[in-house]
């Protein structure tokens, strides 16, 4: 369904080895150690719980309109869904803010040129439309309620 390649601009990134369609499961991220401090390749699962993630997840792209998205179950079991239809060779990418309070590791998104931070930074529009897409785990609607109190 994927393949990992390299890339000069990133390192290794996963792209489409087919065409995906929409709400297809793309894969499962192995879980790795289970924390309360983020790391670089660590997706948050839970109010004050980062899961690093072992395999292929780790090379999930960043998109501000991303092509996949993180569903966590059972506390730390992450999957990967399509939320759109992904055309072969496609970069699989999902929204760091949307699953990331406050990155550990922050970056300038290439596309966008904006630093990805985290949700905490967002300004209240693109948080507002990451909710309004379901895009956003119940750890991250937990933090953003707490912060706006």
């Amino acid at each position: 369904m994927y393949r990992i390649v390299k890339d000069t601009l990133v390192g290794f990134k996963a792209v489409a080895a087919r065409e995906i369609r929409r709400a297809d499961v793309v894969f499962a991220a192995e879980r790795g150690r289970v924390s309360s401090q983020p790391s670089m390749h660590s997706i948050q699962v839970g109010v004050a719980r980062h899961c690093d993630i072992a395999g292929d997840g780790r090379f999930l792209s960043h998109s501000e309109t991303p092509n996949c998205v993180v569903r966590i179950e059972d506390g730390d079991l992450v999957r990967v869904e399509a939320t759109t239809r992904i055309s072969a060779g496609a970069d699989l990418a999902i929204d760091y803010n949307a699953t990331e309070w406050e990155l550990d590791a922050p970056f300038r998104d290439a596309a966008t040129g904006r630093e990805c931070l985290g949700f905490k930074h967002l300004d209240d529009a693109r948080k507002r439309d990451l909710e309004s897409r379901g895009m956003l785990p119940a750890h991250i609607l937990t933090l953003w309620r707490q912060a706006s109190r």
